[in-house]
């Protein structure tokens, strides 16, 4: 009994273990397993097509409208995404790193091709050179022979000669170069004795001065309209700013300065504005034109925009008749007086118009351009307001 109740029991099991694994699957189970290991397959998107996705990407600001689409506008594309407020922070790190990773692998590439193309170019174009080069060091080879054998013909005296003058030579060379040394003056001890003893009638001497307005030249200021968006680091805003101005360049209908425009340093304001400072004044002046300026600022937050630096000049005995406040009258002395643009932006009175007589017909007012070049050309040549030719001065501040 007990053998006969161990064989049934095995029996059992045998038949157990049998129908797990050689049992056969139904169809509706082939599908339903089907649809699970393909159920990525039948995801449907709103984005399926190139097309649809370069629309849905203008249509979020993340490309630029009639732009190709390249390896640089899918990286100002993720990096549009990471500042969208409902990214994490962990989120937002894995786009930067992707954006990074994209760069420097298009850098790579481009270096790549750039060096096979400049080694290909080499070889081609040393190709005759170097044989002719190996013809003129055979020459030489022959012509120094010859040299030496002549140079063993000539008589000891007439070597001897030739050289003791090259060295009274080299004596009078190093006697020169130490008075040089000696004597001149340095750039930075020049600078020192300007600073020390200024002129009178020129303040700009003062390397002081000269070295706030180049570096003043140098800076573009990001103003926000409304509340100031959140806080970045200034690494990942300095970034940002590179980026940018890599699509401009690739995309601007102007070219780009000739040397390389880098951002040296990215402050923050205590009002929460930005201050980029770059390597040149042609770089600033580059990224002001219209259509760039609002593609550099609108990469930090679609409020930003660029707050130009205003120049003020004092414009006496100004009529009456101009609105300060209408911005067509302000165009009008821009149009009038033959000034590239709309360069005087504002303008405004002296005294408040409220303290004024009832018969007065002129006052001082104070006029704000945008460059200085031209505060310069109007202080030069005069400005007509309203039909009257005024001879504006530079404003007095505060010294330095």
């Amino acid at each position: 009994m007990v053998g006969a109740t161990t064989r049934s029991s095995q029996a059992v099991k045998a038949k157990k273990i049998g129908s797990a694994t050689s049992r056969p699957v139904t169809p509706q189970q082939g599908a339903s397993h089907q649809a699970t290991t393909d159920d990525s397959e039948h995801i449907v998107y709103d984005v399926d097509t190139p097309e649809t996705a370069q629309v849905h990407l203008l249509k979020n600001l993340m490309l630029m409208e009639n732009t190709p689409i390249t390896l640089e506008a899918l990286r100002y594309a993720l990096l549009r995404t990471a500042e969208t407020p409902r990214v994490t922070s962990a989120l937002r790190s894995t786009i930067h790193a992707i954006v990074i990773l994209l760069k420097q692998m298009e850098r790579d590439n481009l270096a790549d091709q750039m060096i096979e193309a400049i080694t290909g170019k080499v070889k081609e174009s040393m190709r005759i050179p170097l044989r002719q080069l190996s013809t003129a060091a055979a020459s030489l080879d022959a012509d120094t022979l010859a040299l030496h054998s002549q140079l063993d013909d000539l008589e000891s005296s007439a070597v001897k000669q030739a050289i003791s003058s090259i060295e009274t030579t080299a004596v009078r060379v190093e006697t020169t170069s130490a008075t040089l040394e000696n004597t001149t003056t340095s750039y930075k001890d020049a600078l020192l004795r300007t600073a020390r003893t200024p002129a009178a009638d020129n303040p700009l001497l003062d390397p002081r001065i000269t070295q706030r307005t180049l570096l003043q030249a140098k800076q573009i200021l990001i103003g926000f309209e409304g509340e100031i968006p959140t806080k970045e680091s200034l690494a990942s805003l300095k970034e940002t700013a590179e980026v940018t101005i890599e699509l401009l360049i690739e995309k601007a209908l102007k070219p780009a300065p000739r040397d390389t425009i880098v951002v040296e340093e990215v402050s923050r304001m205590r009002t929460g504005e930005l201050l980029f400072q770059f390597n040149t004044k042609e770089a600033v002046d580059w990224i002001k034109e219209p259509g760039m300026r609002e593609g550099f600022a609108w990469a930090f937050d679609p409020t930003a925009y660029i707050k130009d630096r205003g120049y003020s000049i004092l414009a006496a005995f100004v009529p009456l008749t101009l609105q300060t406040d209408n911005p067509a009258h302000l165009q009008e002395l821009s149009t009038k007086n033959r000034l590239a643009g709309e360069q005087i932006v504002s303008a405004r009175w002296v005294k408040p118009p409220s303290r004024r007589p009832s018969d007065q017909t002129h006052a001082h007012c104070i006029l704000t351009t945008l460059s200085a070049e031209t505060a310069n050309i109007i202080i030069r040549d005069g400005i007509y307001i309203h039909g009257k030719k005024v001879y504006p001065s530079k404003l007095k501040k505060e010294p330095l």
